[in-house]
């Protein structure tokens, strides 16, 4: 009788130690060279990686959570305060008025008594 063939495992690693023993890769020499590009590609992204990390530790520091709002609403905010002076200018000449109004009655009723 034949020996029994056991299965050649090529595309994932058994759990089994019994069957781990079966594992072969398609071509070991194109296993050797994937890991060397894997190796290459991890070694230029870190390289990539510390040109882009500036020098100042500064800058790091995360932008507010809320910056976005802030600019979008500053040109509206802008226009509310220019709207609310106007109405405190506007306020105050009335109080003024109304008060000159109020001084001019009280001196005219004051001559004639």
């Amino acid at each position: 009788m034949a020996a029994a063939k056991r299965p050649a495992f090529r595309n994932y690693l058994p759990d089994s130690e019994d069957l781990r023993a079966n594992f072969r890769p398609d071509n070991p020499a194109a296993s050797k060279v994937l890991q060397q590009d894997e190796k290459d590609a991890y070694a230029l992204e870190l390289e990539r990686l510390a040109s882009e990390t500036p020098e100042d530790p500064v800058s790091i520091v995360p932008k507010d959570p809320t910056w976005d709002l802030k600019r979008d609403l500053e040109p509206k905010l802008a226009v509310l305060a220019k709207r609310t002076q106007r109405a405190i200018v506007d306020l105050i000449r009335e109080r003024l008025a109304s008060d000159d109004d109020n001084t001019k009655n009280n001196n005219n009723n004051n001559k004639g008594r």
